[in-house]
């Protein structure tokens, strides 16, 4: 079965200081272990600005039942003077970032778009990630085997705005605009006789 949802516009969020503001669509689906699961996110960011130190980003999950501790997440991500997970240097700039619960792996590649697709496939097991800047799809990321824990998966599609404690007089803050063209989600129909 498939389904579609069309000009889906996630935010606005602005925060003048310390603090969060997050908007979020997600599903809990019954996809069980060494199913198959897939979903595409075309993407538009309408407008994100980081003048404090902080960041914004749009989120594309897939996560186990405890959505803190067991998620894999793919992102485009505005940071400014952020530390990464498993980093210790902050970064500053646009990227796209994946990473997931429980793998030490974290990938990290600077862009300079601000429209694009992401996907995650849930196939033979693994979790595998993918993204598409305008020259077309390509693996991203560490490839990730989910435990029998993390069932039953569901999605989540996160726009989130993090101000970090400043340094200094605020100025204006974080403007978080985005606009999620179209989410597709297909899973496996059921078994035939």
């Amino acid at each position: 079965s498939v389904a579609t949802g069309a000009g889906l516009t996630l935010g606005p969020t602005t925060l003048s200081g310390p603090g969060r503001g997050s908007s979020a669509i997600g599903a809990r689906l019954p996809i069980t272990f060494g199913g198959y699961f897939a979903l595409r996110v075309p993407f538009t960011i309408a407008a994100a600005a980081a003048d404090l130190p902080g960041n914004v980003n749009l989120n594309v999950d897939l996560c186990g039942p405890n959505a803190k501790t067991q998620c894999d997440s793919l992102a485009w991500v505005l940071a400014n003077n952020v530390v990464p997970p498993f980093g210790t240097t902050p970064i500053s700039g646009t990227f796209f970032a994946q990473n997931a619960d429980g793998s030490p792996g974290f990938a990290l590649e600077p862009t300079s778009v601000s429209a694009g697709q992401v996907a995650i496939v849930y196939s033979g097991g693994l979790i595998r990630n993918f993204i598409d800047d305008g020259s077309g799809w390509r693996h991203f990321g560490a490839d990730f085997s989910p435990p029998t824990d993390w069932m039953p998966l569901h999605f989540e599609i996160d726009a989130d705005a993090d101000v970090l404690v400043p340094t200094q007089v605020p100025e204006p803050g974080l403007l978080l605009i985005f606009g999620v063209v179209a989410a597709l989600l297909r899973r496996p129909a059921t078994s035939r006789s």
